[in-house]
């Protein structure tokens, strides 16, 4: 195949630009209500709340790859 058949037309383009925008959209939105949640209903502090999420995205950094190779 040469690279010109390669290529994603419009419609396939925008297809993966639609999904990875609602992806990033939902994961933002959820993300904002689990921090409300953290510091206004269960009365933690900011910090501890950014320690939580930072500790998870650690986690998935390190485990995800692993458990991928298996």
């Amino acid at each position: 195949m040469t690279t010109l058949q390669k290529k994603l037309n419009n419609k396939e383009l925008m297809s993966y630009f639609g999904y990875g925008l609602g992806q990033c959209f939902s994961f933002g939105l959820v993300g904002s209500f689990i921090l409300y949640f953290y510091t206004d209903i269960l009365g933690i502090s900011p910090i501890a709340a950014s320690t939580i999420f930072l500790v998870a995205r650690v986690w998935d950094a390190v485990n995800d790859p692993l458990i991928a190779g298996y």
